[in-house]
C-alpha cells in the first residue's frame, strides 16, 4: 500500500531564495568535512554508546539528575524515573529505520543566511539494520520547481545514509534529559501521507528552539514529520515531513550503502599513536546536553577517503551534536585567541558546521542546535 501527503511546509510560504548558494553549499559542504565519518556513525553497535561514554563523557543540566538505566541513546526513551523532575507525558514514538519500509519525505530549513532550501529523499528500510537514503530532487529557486540534483550530491547524500536517518533526524534520548530539557504538551495532529497523527509540543527550557513532533499511535507510534522552531523569530528552522508511505516494499537489488569507516571504543593508550594528535575534551556543550558515546573511527576501505578521527556524539534528547578531531599535516599554525582557530562555517545539509584547526589538529562540530552554540563548542576545541 502506498500513500501520499503534503508537507508541512512549502517554498510558496517562502519568497527569499538563492539558487546558486543553496546547491552550492550541497556539494561544497561534503566536500570540505570529513564525510565518511558521518556515514559509519549508524553501524556501531548500540551498546558501544553507553560503554563508551565514560571516556571522557560531559553532561550540564542532566548531571546529578537521578540515575538512568543504560540505554540506546538512539532509541526511545525508557520508564526510568527523572529524578526530581516532575513527570511528564512523553510520547512513544517509533522510528521508519526499525521497519520493513519505503518512505519518500521532503525536507525544507533555512540557511544561515536566512534563505530557504528543500530536498525530496527516500528511505528504503528492511528493518533488519539496512538503511538507504537517495536524493530525488533539489528545490531550485530560479525556476521555482524541483529539479534533479547533480552526481556529487547523490553520492554524498547516499554516503551519508546512516548518519542522516540514525542520528541527525530527531530521535528520543534518554528520558532524563528529555524530563530537564524540555516541557511537553500535545497540540493538534496533521495528516501526514494519509494517515492521522497526534502532535506533541516539546519547549525547549533554555530557549534554543521547540520542537514539533507527528506520530501515528495507530503504528506504533511511527513518527513521520517534526520540525524545529527558532527561538528568536519564531521561524521554522528545519521540518521534515513524509510524503509517501509504501509498507513492505520489494527490496530485491536494493544495494545497501557501505561504510568507509568503523567506530570502535574510544581507548586514549591505545588510539592516540594511530590519530598522531591529543584529542581535546570539549570545554562548552550546549546547555543540557550529554555525551553519548566516544570512538575511534578506523578506515576499512582500501582507497576510500578516510583516515583515523576521534569521534564523539551529543545530544540534549532530542538534538544530535558530531565533534570530530583528525589529524591533517598540511596544515599549520597555532591559533591561540578565540575565535582565530574557527576557520569555516557551512551549513551542511540542515545542519551549522564549524571546523577549524591548531597545527595539524583539525576539530570540526555539525549538529541542530543554535548556530552561537555551535561555534562555542569549537571554540572550546582550539585550546
Amino acid at each position: 500500500m502506498v500513500t501520499h501527503s503534503s508537507p508541512l511546509w512549502s517554498p510558496s510560504f517562502h519568497p527569499r531564495r538563492s539558487s546558486v548558494r543553496a546547491r552550492s553549499l550541497l556539494v561544497a559542504a561534503s566536500a570540505f568535512l570529513f564525510l565518511p565519518l558521518a556515514s559509519c556513525l549508524g553501524g556501531a553497535d548500540a551498546g558501544s554508546a553507553s560503554s563508551a561514554s565514560s571516556a571522557g563523557g560531559v553532561a550540564q543540566a542532566t548531571a546529578g539528575s537521578g540515575s538512568v538505566a543504560a540505554q540506546n541513546p538512539l532509541g526511545g526513551h525508557g520508564s526510568t524515573g527523572a529524578g526530581g523532575f516532575n513527570q511528564q507525558t512523553i510520547p512513544i514514538v517509533s522510528y521508519p529505520e526499525d521497519r520493513w519500509i519505503r518512505l519518500e519525505r521532503e525536507i525544507w530549513f533555512l540557511d544561515l543566511d536566512g534563505t530557504q532550501r528543500g530536498v525530496r529523499d527516500q528511505l528504503l528500510s528492511d528493518g533488519n539494520g539496512n538503511v538507504r537514503l537517495d536524493l530525488l530532487q533539489v528545490w531550485d529557486d530560479a525556476s521555482g520547481a524541483w529539479v534533479a540534483p547533480d552526481a556529487a550530491e547523490v553520492t554524498n547524500y547516499l554516503r551519508e545514509s546512516d548518519w542522516n536517518v540514525r542520528h541527525r533526524e530527531l530521535h528520543l534520548g534518554r528520558e532524563v534529559a528529555l524530563q530537564s530539557n524540555y516541557t511537553w504538551s500535545s497540540i493538534g495532529g496533521i495528516s501526514v501521507a494519509g494517515r492521522s497523527t497526534s502532535g506533541t509540543l516539546a519547549e525547549n527550557r533554555y530557549g534554543m528552539g521547540d520542537v514539533a513532533l507527528y506520530h501515528d499511535d495507530n503504528d506504533g507510534g511511527l513518527l513521520l514529520a517534526w520540525s524545529i522552531t527558532d527561538p528568536t523569530t519564531g521561524q521554522t528552522l528545519v521540518s521534515l515531513t513524509t510524503t509517501v508511505i509504501e509498507l513492505q516494499p520489494d527490496l530485491n537489488g536494493v544495494s545497501w550503502p557501505q561504510d568507509a569507516s568503523q567506530l570502535v571504543p574510544y581507548d586514549a593508550q591505545q588510539h592516540i599513536p594511530l590519530l598522531g594528535i591529543r584529542p581535546v575534551p570539549p570545554s562548552y556543550l550546549p546547555p543540557g546536553s550529554y555525551i553519548e558515546g566516544t570512538w575511534l573511527s578506523t578506515p576499512v576501505i582500501a582507497g576510500a577517503p578516510s583516515q583515523y578521527a576521534h569521534v564523539q556524539v551529543c545530544s540534549d534528547g532530542l538534538r544530535s551534536l558530531l565533534i570530530v578531531q583528525y589529524r591533517d599535516d598540511t596544515l599549520g599554525g597555532t591559533n591561540l585567541t578565540l575565535p582565530v582557530g574557527i576557520a569555516v562555517r557551512l551549513l551542511e545539509d540542515w545542519e551549522v558546521v564549524v571546523k577549524g584547526n591548531r597545527d595539524v589538529r583539525v576539530f570540526s562540530t555539525q549538529g541542530t542546535f543554535p548556530e552561537l552554540d555551535m561555534e562555542l563548542v569549537a571554540a572550546g576545541l582550539v585550546e
